[in-house]
C-alpha cells in the first residue's frame, strides 16, 4: 500500500499547486467580473453539470475495472460512441431550444449562453473517459499535469478575455472552456498511446461491445441514475435560488461553493482516483477494504480538515480581504454550507466501494434520500424568502445524510468505524484549537489584519502539531529530507499498524 500515499501525493501536489495559483488569480477574476455575471455562468454551468450525469451512460467508470487492455479499449470506444450521440442530442435540446430552457428556469438572460451546455458536456465526457483510462493504466502523473493545466489555463484565459475583450459572461465561459480543452487533448493522446501501443506479451484479444455492456450493466442500469440524483442534489441550490432570488444571489452562492469545494476538488478527487482501483484489488484479494479505507479517511482528515474548518469559522473575513467587500455575502454563504461540504469531502471519495461490491442500489437509495432532503430544505427557505435559511437547512440536512453514509461505507468495507471516525474528530479538535484565537479576536473586535495573522500562526501551529504527533508523517518527512525514495514494500510503522484496522 506504499504506492497508495505516493499516488495520492502525486495528484494532490499538482492540484495543490493549481489551487494555489488559482487562489492567487481568483481575486483578480472577482474584481473583473460582477456577481450577476457569476449568477448567469453558475446557472448555465449547473445545467451542463446536471446533464453530465449522463456521461457515457456511466460506462467510463468501468474502465478502471477492466481486467484486460482489450476490455479497456472496447470500453473506451463505447464511451466515445455514446458521447457523440448524447452531444448531438444536447445540441438539439439546449442549443436550438435554449431560450425555452432559460425561461423555464426563470432566467431568460441566460438564453444566449445555453449553447455552451453541449460544449461543456462534450469536454467533460471526453475528460471523464480519458481519466478512466489513465487511472486503469496508473498514469497518475498525466492526471496531475492535466489537472494543473485545466485550472490555471482557465483562470489565465478568463482574465485575459476581460482585459482585452471586456468583462462579461462570455469571458467566464470561453476562458474555462478553452483552458479545459487543452487538458482534454493531452489526456486523450496519452490514453490512446497507453491502451493501443504494442507491448511484449500484448493483450490484443478483442472484447465485444455486447460483452462489456452486459458485464458492466450496473453502471447505466443503476449507477447512472444515482449520478443523476447526486448531481441534482448538488445543483438544486442554484436552480432554487434562481427561481426565488435575483442573479446576484445566485452569483454569491456559485462563487462561495467554488471556494469551499476546493478541498474536495484537490484532495477528494485525488483520493477517489487512487482509492477506486486500490480498493478493488484489496476486495478481490481479501474480501475487505480495511487498509484502503483507513488510508483514504486518514489522508483526508490530516490534510483537509484544517482548511474547511477555517472557512467554516472565518469565511466572511477571508472573502472581504481577498476578494473585496462586495463578496462578503458570498463568504457568509460559504460559512453556512461548510458543514455540507465537510461531510461531502469525507464521504464521496470512498463511496465507490459499493460499486466494487456490486451494490449500486445502496448509492441509489442514498441519492434519493439526499435529493429529498435538499429539495424540501431549499423550497422551505425560498418560500420564507431567505437564501441564508434555505442554505442552512440544506447544509444541515444533507450533511447528516452524508454522515450516515460515511458510517455505512466503513461498515461495508469491514473497517473499524470508531478508529476511523476518531481520526477525523482528532484533527477537527486540533483545527478548532489552533483557529480559536483568530476566531475570538475577529468576532469580538471586527478587526481584519490581526485575525488574519493569528490564522496564519494557527496554520503553522497545526502543521507543527501534525508533524510532532503523527509518526507516519514524521517518518515520511525524514525520508524525503534524506532523499531516500520509499519502495512499495517499505512501509512505515504507522502503515504496518494500519494492517489491523
Amino acid at each position: 500500500m506504499g504506492t497508495f500515499f505516493s499516488n495520492i501525493s502525486k495528484l494532490t501536489l499538482s492540484k495543490g499547486l493549481s489551487i494555489g495559483l488559482g487562489l492567487a488569480a481568483t481575486p483578480i477574476v472577482a474584481r473583473l467580473y460582477a456577481p450577476e455575471f457569476f449568477g448567469v455562468y453558475g446557472l448555465v454551468s449547473s445545467v451542463a453539470t446536471w446533464i453530465s450525469a449522463f456521461i457515457a451512460l456511466g460506462y467510463y467508470q468501468a474502465i478502471p475495472l477492466a481486467t484486460s487492455r482489450g476490455e479497456a479499449r472496447t470500453l473506451t470506444r463505447l464511451c466515445l460512441i455514446i458521447t457523440t450521440v448524447l452531444t448531438l442530442i444536447a445540441v438539439g435540446i439546449f442549443g436550438v431550444g435554449g431560450r425555452w430552457v432559460a425561461e423555464m428556469l426563470n432566467e431568460p438572460v441566460a438564453a444566449p449562453f445555453m449553447w455552451f451546455v453541449p460544449a461543456l458536456f462534450l469536454v467533460d465526457s471526453l475528460q471523464s473517459t480519458a481519466d478512466g483510462g489513465l487511472a486503469r493504466e496508473g498514469r497518475f502523473g498525466t492526471v496531475s499535469v492535466v489537472s494543473f493545466l485545466n485550472m490555471n489555463l482557465a483562470r489565465l484565459l478568463t482574465i485575459l478575455w476581460a482585459v482585452f475583450l471586456g468583462a462579461g459572461v462570455m469571458g467566464l465561459f470561453m476562458g474555462n472552456l478553452m483552458g479545459t480543452m487543452v487538458g482534454v487533448v493531452i489526456s486523450l493522446v496519452v490514453v490512446a498511446k497507453a491502451l493501443w501501443e504494442k507491448r511484449e506479451n500484448d493483450d490484443r484479444a478483442l472484447v465485444s461491445y455486447a460483452k462489456v455492456i452486459k458485464d458492466h450493466i450496473q453502471f447505466p442500469k443503476i449507477n447512472l441514475w444515482n449520478g443523476v440524483l447526486r448531481v441534482s442534489t448538488s445543483r438544486a441550490p442554484v436552480f432554487v435560488l434562481a427561481a426565488y432570488f435575483d442573479p446576484a444571489t445566485v452569483g454569491f452562492f456559485t462563487f462561495a461553493s467554488s471556494i469551499v469545494s476546493m478541498p474536495l476538488r484537490i484532495l477528494g478527487t485525488s483520493v477517489s482516483q487512487v482509492f477506486y482501483p486500490e480498493a478493488a484489488r484489496e476486495w478481490e484479494e481479501e474480501g475487505a477494504v480495511k487498509r484502503a479505507l483507513h488510508f483514504a479517511v486518514k489522508f483526508q482528515a490530516t490534510v483537509g480538515v484544517f482548511p474547511l474548518t477555517a472557512l467554516a469559522l472565518l469565511a466572511p473575513l477571508f472573502f472581504e480581504v481577498v476578494f473585496g467587500w462586495r463578496w462578503r455575502e458570498a463568504g457568509v454563504m460559504c460559512q453556512i454550507i461548510s458543514f455540507w461540504m465537510f461531510m461531502n469531502f469525507l464521504t464521496t471519495p470512498i463511496m465507490p466501494l459499493f460499486l466494487i461490491r456490486k451494490e449500486a442500489g445502496v448509492l441509489l437509495f442514498f441519492s434519493i434520500a439526499q435529493l429529498a432532503v435538499t429539495v424540501i430544505a431549499l423550497l422551505l427557505g425560498g418560500y420564507l424568502g431567505s437564501p441564508r435559511l434555505a442554505l442552512a437547512l440544506f447544509s444541515g440536512g444533507t450533511g447528516l445524510v452524508y454522515l450516515f453514509m460515511l458510517i455505512k461505507t466503513l461498515r461495508a468495507g469491514k473497517a473499524q468505524i470508531t478508529a476511523n471516525l476518531w481520526a477525523v474528530v482528532k484533527e477537527l479538535i486540533f483545527a478548532l484549537a489552533t483557529l480559536a484565537p483568530a476566531t475570538v479576536v475577529y468576532y469580538t473586535t471586527h478587526w481584519r489584519w490581526i485575525p488574519i495573522g493569528l490564522c496564519v500562526l494557527g496554520a503553522l501551529a497545526y502543521t507543527a502539531l501534525l508533524y510532532w504527533r503523527d509518526r507516519e508523517i514524521h517518518d515520511r518527512v525524514k525520508r524525503i529530507m534524506r532523499r531516500l525514495p520509499m519502495s512499495a514494500g517499505d512501509e512505515s510503522p504507522a502503515e504496518k499498524e494500519a494492517e489491523r484496522l
